[in-house]
């Protein structure tokens, strides 16, 4: 769970290093993603090769269609 705790014992760990990772949460990281996305479709649609978007690895996608989603 996060925040771990002050005294969490990973926190003595030789070498560990904390990381923030919420400005992907944020509406204008968000959108920039999007944008990202249209671009490349935009490349794809033109028969350019995209900049940012890559062949999926098949056990990469098979890893997420077997997931359980709690989504509706």
């Amino acid at each position: 769970e996060e925040p771990l705790a002050g005294d969490h014992p990973v926190r003595t760990l030789p070498g560990f290093l904390r990381s923030a990772h919420h400005a992907g949460a944020l509406d204008i990281a968000f959108k920039r993603m999007g944008d990202m996305v249209l671009e490349d479709m935009d490349l794809i649609d033109r028969g350019l090769p995209p900049l940012r978007s890559k062949r999926a690895e098949r056990e990469t996608v098979s890893r997420m269609r077997s997931k359980p989603s709690d989504r509706n």
